[in-house]
Order: structure tokens, then C-alpha cells, then sequence
């Protein structure tokens, strides 16, 4: 996984389990890391009350002072995530699903 920054990645890493602890209803986070083929981490909790289009919403930015937590929000971490060249995707359903994807590290020949 290429992170040029892990402090960035730390922070883009809370920002995902705390929107899913926020946002699902019940049960633990669970977090689980894989490679398809570039390596992910994924966040959920199962349940939640968002359909797609509030599910998109989230990663909008927040008026100041809106919501709990840390303040750092979907948009700031999708911002970072793309500062990498990763993406977060996110889905609500029975479970809200948040994956960050990163891109393959380059080897130097």
C-alpha cells in the first residue's frame, strides 16, 4: 500500500469507522482489509436508516458546527484518500459499507 503520509492515512482510517458507528445501528464496526486487486480497508455496521442518495450525501462538505465527533468528516476524507491516489466509496443498505482503496505501491526495477 503506497502512503505517503500515515498520519493522513490515520486520520482518513477514524474518519471511516467513526461515520459508521455514527451512521449504522447496530452491532460492532467490523473493519476487514484485502487486496482486489488493489488493497482496501472496509468499514461497516450493520443497519442503518440512510437510502443511496442520503448515503452520498455524507460525503458533502458539513456546515461548521453540525454533527458530533471529530469534525473531519467524509469530504475531508476522501480528499486525503484521492491526495493518494485512492478512492472511498460508500453504501447504505442493510449495513452502511465505507472502502477505502488505495493503488498498488510502484517497484523500482
Amino acid at each position: 500500500m503506497a502512503v505517503d503520509d500515515p498520519a493522513r492515512l490515520r486520520t482518513t482510517l477514524f474518519a471511516l469507522v467513526e461515520a459508521a458507528a455514527w451512521w449504522g445501528e447496530s452491532g460492532p464496526v467490523r473493519i476487514a482489509v484485502g487486496a482486489d486487486p488493489d488493497p482496501f480497508v472496509e468499514v461497516r455496521r450493520d443497519g442503518s436508516s440512510l437510502d443511496a442518495t442520503a448515503a452520498s450525501s455524507l460525503f458533502r462538505p458539513r456546515e461548521p458546527g453540525s454533527g458530533g465527533g471529530t469534525k473531519v468528516g467524509l469530504f475531508v476524507a476522501r480528499a486525503l484518500a484521492r491526495s493518494h491516489g485512492g478512492r472511498i466509496d460508500g453504501e447504505a443498505g442493510d449495513a452502511v459499507r465505507f472502502r477505502l482503496s488505495l493503488p498498488q505501491p510502484e517497484r523500482s526495477p
